[in-house]
């Protein structure tokens, strides 16, 4: 790598973005008077050649400086960071429109749902039983993983099965108003 020597940090304010779907690739180019850069992020597994550490994005950024010709360029391993505002726990107000307090629950368990950002992993319980998975949030949509639970049997299953499909693979966007998340 060449060492570039900045007085100032870059800052790109006009930014466009290409998506390739079949591809699963999207670019983000931006410019500035005196810079160019490209960023690509290609959704392939990539492995950190130092710490082993797999990723679920290789990541490619480009830096050209002037108007020379040469351009720095820079490849390595990467993942979207999901919202910090999702961490925490998120209590389960309605499913699919339908109110909790419709369904038969175990007094002493409150559906609810905990996101982790910085790990991409979600648990929760249904009602009854606990489930757990992974997730990817990037800007405002999210994708879930497919969700694993705990197996015990229950007076009313129907919470359980509403929550657990509404989240098995699933793709939403998704909001917070009002410290209330909805997708």
């Amino acid at each position: 790598f060449n060492k570039i020597d900045y007085k100032e940090p870059l800052e790109f304010t006009e930014i466009n973005v290409t998506v390739l779907a079949d591809v699963n690739n999207v670019t983000y180019y931006g410019t500035t008077p005196k810079h160019n850069i490209t960023v690509e992020i290609t959704k392939t597994e990539c492995t950190d050649n130092m710490s082993g550490e797999v990723s679920p994005y290789k990541i490619t950024v480009s830096l050209r400086t002037g108007k020379s010709n040469k351009t720095d360029t820079y490849t390595g391993c990467g993942r979207y960071l999901a919202d910090q505002r999702f961490t925490g726990n998120w209590y389960i107000q309605t499913i699919n429109g339908k109110n909790i307090k419709d369904y038969n629950l175990t007094i002493d368990k409150q559906p609810m749902l905990q996101f982790n950002a910085a790990t991409e992993k979600f648990n929760g319980n249904a009602g009854c039983n606990t489930f757990f998975g992974s997730f990817e949030a990037k800007g405002n949509s999210i994708s879930f993983g497919k969700v694993a639970s705990t197996l015990m049997m229950c007076i009313d299953m129907s919470l359980e099965k509403d929550v657990f499909t509404v989240l098995n693979d699933a793709n939403y966007n998704w909001n917070i108003e009002n410290d209330i998340l909805t997708f």
